[in-house]
């Protein structure tokens, strides 16, 4: 994702309205959290976006070889198992409801905010290997666009990665590592299997900085 062109826009906007309206929801069994990732190619029309990374278009480049389809924006990556157009509500709807229903937690994982700016991250014991992504995000932003076919516009974003990196590997044993806090106002903590599903996830606690 990312914020020069218009149809990048609407794609964010879908990640807002997802937000809002799960937040008013009963609580239930699956959480969804939604993640923009800043891709930089749209750089090049004359107005940088803020929040992009090469680390989101490396990680959007792969995959573009795993589902076979490129890259592209909007973007929305379910559970790392289905892409899809992010501002095909119809598509995307359907696919989070069929990863309520078929997604598998390999173990269960936590992340809390320590003494010292850190935080402490538990994955708990179950079967399979896994990735342990450190994600750090903003909540929202209001950012007036300077240049490009959103000139001139100002976007409401939400749930902007400001950084991820990996900080273990889990391999089915309980595993807890003490990480200093990523940049970004809030933590999540995802758990990548080799083919790029997501088999474990959590959020910050306090989901504060």
């Amino acid at each position: 994702m990312s914020i020069p062109t218009p149809r990048c826009n609407v794609g964010d906007r879908i990640v807002v309205t997802g937000q809002v309206e799960r937040v008013r929801q009963p609580p239930v069994e699956h959480v969804v959290l939604t993640l923009a990732f800043h891709v930089t190619y749209w750089d090049r029309l004359g107005w940088k976006d803020p929040y992009s990374l090469q680390a989101a278009t490396d990680r959007q480049d792969q995959y573009g070889h795993r589902f076979g389809d490129g890259s592209y924006t909007p973007e929305i990556v379910v559970d790392g198992a289905a892409g899809l157009v992010g501002s095909h509500r119809r598509d995307v709807g359907s696919a989070i409801e069929k990863a309520k229903r078929e997604s598998r937690t390999a173990a269960s994982v936590s992340v809390t905010k320590t003494g010292g700016e850190q935080v402490s991250i538990q994955v708990g014991a179950g079967s399979g290997t896994g990735k342990v992504l450190l994600i750090g995000f903003d909540h929202d932003h209001t950012t007036a666009i300077g240049r490009g076919e959103n000139g001139g516009r100002t976007l409401q974003e939400a749930n902007i990665v400001r950084s991820f990196r990996s900080v273990g590997q889990w391999s089915g044993a309980p595993l807890q590592t003490k990480e200093r806090f990523p940049e970004g106002q809030d933590v999540a903590v995802v758990l990548e299997a080799p083919d790029g599903r997501i088999i474990g996830a959590s959020r910050l606690s306090d989901g504060s900085s």
